[in-house]
């Protein structure tokens, strides 16, 4: 992947030998990488920008029901990477944590 990609998070990285998506913006990349995320919690994605996405979220989708219990930010790393040595999953609970409170704190000041 190169900067120009507007692909930073990978998807469509992980099969071997294909390229990675491209995006034409960063908008469309978070976008894309936001939806590729929300797939896993079995929600429908009706149209999904990452070609990735629509290629894999009907099979994704019956796993994750399989699994009969909700889908962690720990799981998709281990998914993901094949390992539980990375930093991924604490990095995605910081960064809804912090999406909430900032949320939150909208909230709170719009009311005034």
């Amino acid at each position: 992947m190169v900067p120009t990609d507007n692909n930073f998070a990978g998807v469509g990285a992980a099969v071997s030998g294909k390229p990675s998506e491209r995006f034409k913006d960063v908008d469309t990349r978070v976008l894309a990488h936001l939806q590729h995320v929300l797939m896993y919690s079995t929600a429908h994605i009706s149209e999904p920008v990452a070609k990735r996405t629509r290629q894999v979220q009907d099979y994704v989708q019956q796993a994750m029901r399989r699994l009969h219990r909700p889908v962690t930010y720990s799981y998709l790393a281990r998914e993901w990477t094949g390992s539980d040595k990375n930093h991924y999953a604490s990095e995605m609970q910081r960064t809804a944590r912090n999406t909430r409170a900032d949320i939150a704190g909208r909230r709170r000041s719009s009311r005034v």
